[in-house]
């Protein structure tokens, strides 16, 4: 049996067709993929800028904290207090943003060990005797 040559022409656009819409389908999901790893690395780094923006305001809590144990200069204090807030929202924001991911454990790491740091400046803070002399 002989395939006339019109046939042949269509089966050929035929596979053709087929073959252009494998290759549309599998660009298509790899496309969808990339987009959905490029806005997790993005999430991944807004976390980290927040964790840096965590770690300064602690060092700058520390450093208020240090100064009114030293001093007692009022000033200081305020800036501990002002920090210690500052760090309880970011932190929030972090457990918030990655709470339906797998850093939620990490970011829980992250608060129990930033709240037990928060826990001991207090505690030193109380420590600080009210007759003017200081602990340091």
């Amino acid at each position: 049996m002989k395939i006339s040559i019109g046939t042949k022409i269509g089966l050929g656009y035929g596979c053709a067709l087929i073959l252009l819409l494998i290759v549309s389908v599998t660009t298509y999901q790899n496309v969808h993929h990339g987009i959905e790893n490029a806005e997790w690395v993005a999430d991944a780094h807004s976390t980290i800028d927040e964790l840096g923006h965590v770690m300064l305001r602690m060092e700058n809590a520390e450093a208020g904290l240090r100064g009114y144990l030293v001093s007692g200069d009022q000033s200081y204090l305020d800036h501990y207090s002002n920090m210690v807030v500052s760090i309880d929202k970011d932190i929030a924001g972090i457990a918030e943003s990655t709470k339906d991911t797998n850093l939620a454990a990490v970011a829980n790491r992250i608060q129990s060990v930033v709240s037990s740091k928060c826990n001991l400046m207090k505690e030193e803070l109380q420590l600080k005797p009210s007759s003017g002399l200081s602990i340091a």
